[in-house]
């Protein structure tokens, strides 16, 4: 079963995806690894173990929303935050 881009529906390859952006783990922000768990499936957590929240990735969106607008809204937030 071929994978769906959770933005434009395109299905294909998906690429990773940062959950956070990349760079938000050089600014300051507390990445220490902790318990990372996704909202309820079936009304049950589930849990990945220790994790360092600004680092985690995703692999639900297609190359081109990846590379495209995503990119541009990325660094265009970057840019306003100063880095």
């Amino acid at each position: 079963m071929a994978r769906r881009c959770v933005f434009c529906g395109a299905s294909g390859p998906m690429t990773r995806e940062h959950v956070w952006p990349d760079w938000l783990s050089r600014t300051g922000f507390p990445n220490e690894p902790t318990v990372i768990e996704s909202g309820p499936l079936n009304r049950l957590p589930s849990e990945f173990g220790p994790m360092r929240p600004l680092s985690t990735t995703v692999k639900a969106v297609c190359d081109k929303c990846n590379n495209g607008w995503m990119s541009r809204l990325e660094k265009e937030l970057r840019h306003l935050y100063g880095r």
